[in-house]
C-alpha cells in the first residue's frame, strides 16, 4: 500500500486500495489446485494403463470436484489442507495449564500451549524510555520466527472523526509518513501492527438513586432524569485500547561493535532504537505515546484480550507493589485453551477471527472506518499489520507486474482476445505506484483482520 493519498471531489482527498493479486506456478493458478491436478491426473493415467476403469471414472471426477468446487466461498482445494492439518494436530487442540502451578517464582519456564511455543517474555533497561518507571521495556522474543518485538500504547484526542476532511487528511498523513521510516534498505524492521481493541462496560453510577420518601422538586426530577440517561447509555459505554507492535528480525540487525558476539543484546539495542524513532515520528503527528510497554503490562494485555472478565484480576496485578516495581512474573500462559476449526476458546473467553479478504474498491475518504471502529457493540478487536518494503524490493516488484501484465495483454491480442477494463485497471495502478515510488513515498504490504470475543 502506498502512502501517497489521490485527490478526489471538493479538495478531500480519497484513498484506494488495490485488489488482492493472487499468483501461482502459472499466472494465477495457486499450488494447491495443480497439486490436485497433477496427482489426480496420474492417478487417472495409472488406472487406465491397468485397465482399473472405475479406479480412472472416479479419481477423475474427484479431481474436477476438488480443483473446481468450493465450500463456504473457499475453493475446496484450498480448504481440504486446512482441514486436514487441523485433524492431525488432534493432540494439541486441547490444553491444561499443569497443576499444581509451581515454579513461577523458582525462574523455571512457564507452560505455553502449543499456539505460544517458542515466545519469551524478556526485560530489558532504555534510559530514554524510563520516565520515571522502575520497570524495564518488555519485548516478546520469537525463537522459532527468529524475531523480536517491542509495544507502545497509544492515544489520540479523540476528535478524528468530527474534524474537518482536510484535518482528517493531514493526520492520516502524518501516519504515512510515521510508516514510511521504515521502508528503506536493510531495514531491520520486519513488521509494523496496531490493534484497536474495544469492550462495552457498563458506566458507573455517579448520582444515588430517587427514593420514594425524597422530597419532590427540581433537584430530584434532574436526578431521575439524568439516571435514566445513564441507563439507556450503557449498552454503549465502550473502552477503547490502541497498542502498536515494532518487529525486528534479529537475523538482519547488524553488529553494534566489531567484537561483540551476543547477538541477543545487538537486537534489544536496535529494537530501542526503533521505538525511539517510532514515539518521536508518532508524537509529531500529534499522538500521545506512552513508555514502551513492560512485561507485567504487555501480559495485561494480553490476558485481558484473550478473557476480557479477567480484566479485574490483571489490572490488581498491575497495580500491585510487585507489579510497580516490575518483579512481578509475566505469566502469558491462560488456564485452559480449547480450538476448534472456525474458533478458540481461552478460559472462559470464545473468540473467532476474520481476515479481510476484499477492501474497498471504490477510493474511501479519511473516515471510512468509523462505523467499524465506533459503531460496534460488544469486545472485539481489529488488527492491521504492515510490512515495508525497501525501495529496491518495491521497483523490482513493480517491473515484475509491469511485465507480467504487459505480456498478458500481448497474449490476449494476439490471440484475438478482448483487453478488458480490469485489465487496464490494474495496469493504470501498478502504473500508480510506480510514480508515487519515484516521488519518495514508501511501499507497504499489509493485511487486516477482525477479532470478536463473547463469553
Amino acid at each position: 500500500m502506498a502512502t501517497a493519498p489521490a485527490p478526489g471531489r471538493n479538495d478531500a482527498r480519497r484513498y484506494p486500495f488495490p485488489p488482492l493479486v493472487r499468483t501461482g506456478l502459472f499466472g494465477s493458478m495457486p499450488s494447491t489446485q495443480i497439486v490436485v491436478l497433477v496427482v489426480g491426473g496420474s492417478i487417472t493415467f495409472l488406472a487406465l494403463l491397468a485397465r482399473v476403469f472405475p479406479v480412472a471414472l472416479v479419481a477423475l471426477l474427484g479431481t474436477g470436484v476438488l480443483a473446481m468446487s468450493r465450500r463456504r466461498g473457499s475453493p475446496l482445494h484450498e480448504w481440504l489442507p486446512l482441514r486436514l492439518s487441523w485433524l492431525a494436530r488432534r493432540r494439541h487442540r486441547v490444553w491444561f495449564r499443569p497443576i499444581p502451578l509451581l515454579g513461577i517464582n523458582e525462574h523455571r519456564p512457564i507452560d505455553l500451549p502449543p499456539q505460544l511455543d517458542g515466545l519469551d517474555l524478556i526485560e530489558f533497561n532504555a534510559p530514554w524510555a524510563s520516565r520515571g518507571n522502575l520497570a524495564g521495556i518488555g519485548a516478546v522474543h520469537d525463537r522459532t520466527a527468529g524475531h523480536l518485538t517491542g509495544v507502545l500504547r497509544v492515544h489520540g484526542d479523540g476528535q478524528f472523526s468530527l474534524t474537518a476532511a482536510h484535518e482528517q487528511d493531514l493526520r492520516i498523513g502524518m501516519w504515512g509518513d510515521a510508516l514510511a521510516g521504515f521502508c528503506r534498505e536493510r531495514s531491520a524492521v520486519a513488521r509494523v501492527g496496531w490493534q484497536e481493541w474495544s469492550s462495552t462496560h457498563p458506566p458507573t453510577r455517579t448520582t444515588p438513586d430517587v427514593t420514594d420518601d425524597e422530597p419532590a422538586g427540581p433537584l430530584a426530577d434532574a436526578r431521575r432524569s439524568y439516571r435514566q440517561l445513564i441507563d439507556r447509555s450503557a449498552p454503549s459505554g465502550v473502552t477503547h485500547d490502541v497498542l502498536i507492535t515494532l518487529t525486528i528480525d534479529i537475523t538482519k540487525v547488524r553488529a553494534r561493535r566489531q567484537r561483540t558476539t551476543a547477538t541477543l543484546a545487538n537486537a534489544l539495542e536496535t529494537l530501542s532504537d526503533e521505538l525511539r524513532l517510532f514515539t518521536a515520528r508518532l508524537e509529531a503527528a500529534g499522538l500521545h505515546v506512552e513508555a514502551p510497554l513492560s512485561p507485567v503490562l504487555i501480559t495485561q494485555a494480553c490476558r485481558t484480550r484473550s478473557n476480557p472478565g479477567r480484566s479485574a484480576g490483571c489490572d490488581a496485578q498491575v497495580w500491585s507493589l510487585a507489579g510497580a516495581l516490575g518483579i512481578s512474573a509475566g505469566d502469558l500462559a491462560p488456564m485452559a485453551v480449547a480450538e476448534d476449526f472456525g474458533s478458540v476458546q481461552i478460559d472462559a473467553s470464545l473468540h473467532r477471527a476474520y481476515w479481510v479478504e476484499a477492501w474497498p474498491r471504490l477510493d474511501v475518504p479519511a473516515s471510512w472506518m468509523d462505523l467499524v471502529l465506533l459503531g460496534i457493540n460488544g469486545t472485539r478487536t481489529i488488527n492491521l499489520v504492515f510490512e515495508p518494503v525497501a525501495p529496491s524490493a518495491a521497483a523490482r516488484a513493480i517491473d515484475e507486474a509491469a511485465v507480467a501484465l504487459e505480456s498478458a495483454e500481448a497474449t490476449k491480442a494476439k490471440h484475438g482476445f478482448r483487453i478488458r477494463a480490469t485489465d487496464r485497471r490494474k495496469r493504470e495502478e501498478v502504473e500508480q505506484r510506480e510514480h508515487e515510488l519515484v516521488a519518495g513515498h514508501g511501499d507497504l504490504a499489509y493485511a487486516g483482520f477482525f477479532h470478536i470475543t463473547a463469553a
